[in-house]
């Protein structure tokens, strides 16, 4: 079987990408969380269907075998988590707009975006092969969502706006209504219990045998209900991580907030964010937690999770 993974968050980026590359290659698109996963990412579930894209077309974890896979197609991530290290002979091309961390002698399209769909938009003009509408309007959804709408400067690059042009000529749409559906859906975290909300961005990576979780959560803590920190600690233990790091971000404020927080706290890896830029303030004391301004609101997990992952096996 010739497939196509999209990364652990599994956001609307990231599965856009897998499904859409996926079909234009005539592979699977495998997507690494729990089938059930899936309806705390609303929007994606929404434009799924709205594309008129089956569910059941798409591997979920545990629904498939390592042995099933000939050929691999990582998108919007360069290295497989630990679980999958077993395909890494299998992994034929990349696809991503992350740091480059992959040492594999392979097809690599990998580019600072703000959205990876950009960058599939690209590699499928370079196939010679041919989008159609729900293919477009799919990739179209991600790249808004993931420039916020194009917003002039970071992340929206001028591939992002390019691709985006190219995309909605095939959609066929007005993308600012398209956005702001997108964008209500994915905002409203009402019916998400505090365990779901962590689940629902998520990435974990193994950094020489120390685990670390990184949740992103598109509101402020002190917003949520529920006594979100204790529940992190919960989920921490839960997962056996050594580090939970949790990163919001409020686009209900104008300028966006962002915040940070990590379970345990180390002071080390506060110290190194720092010395890279990010900005961090204490703000608050949040059941005992100590959540921090994240002033440059330009780093995102793209860009925190590598430096954290630098410093980590260090303290």
């Amino acid at each position: 079987m010739k497939a196509a993974i999209c990364n652990q968050a599994a956001d609307l980026d990231s599965v856009a990408c897998a499904v859409v590359y996926a079909d234009i290659i005539g592979a699977k698109a495998i997507v690494p969380i729990p089938r059930d996963d899936l309806r705390l990412r609303a929007e994606v579930e929404f434009l799924l269907e709205k594309v008129g894209y089956s569910k059941d077309d798409i591997l979920f974890e545990d629904e498939f075998e390592p042995s099933q896979i000939e050929e691999l197609v990582l998108v919007d991530h360069n290295v497989l988590p630990k679980e999958f290290e077993c395909l890494n002979s299998k992994v034929t091309e990349i696809i991503d707009h992350h740091t480059d961390e992959c040492i594999l002698p392979i097809h690599k399209t990998i580019a600072r975006t703000g959205s990876c769909a950009s960058l599939i938009v690209k590699r499928i003009t370079e196939l010679g092969k041919t989008l159609n509408a729900n293919q477009a309007l799919m990739l179209l959804g991600a790249v808004l969502i993931d420039t916020r709408n194009l917003v002039h400067g970071h992340p929206t690059t001028p591939e992002d706006t390019e691709a985006a042009q190219l995309l909605v000529q095939k959609a066929g749409i007005e993308p600012d209504a398209l956005f702001k559906e997108l964008w209500g859906i994915k905002s409203d975290l009402s019916k998400f219990t505090p365990q779901e909300l962590l689940r629902k961005d998520y990435k974990e990576v193994d950094q020489n045998g120390i685990k670390v979780g990184f949740s992103t959560i598109y509101a402020s803590l002190e917003a949520l209900s529920g006594n979100i920190m204790a529940e992190a600690e919960k989920y921490r233990i839960q997962k056996e991580l050594d580090h939970l790091i949790i990163m919001t971000a409020d686009h209900s404020t104008d300028p966006i907030r962002k915040e940070l927080a990590i379970l345990p706290l180390k002071q080390k890896i506060i110290e190194h964010l720092n010395k890279n830029g990010t900005d961090l303030v204490p703000k608050t004391q949040l059941e005992g937690i100590t959540v921090y301004d994240l002033r440059n609101t330009a780093y995102s997990r793209k860009q925190v999770l590598p430096i954290i992952k630098e410093i980590i096996t260090r303290i």
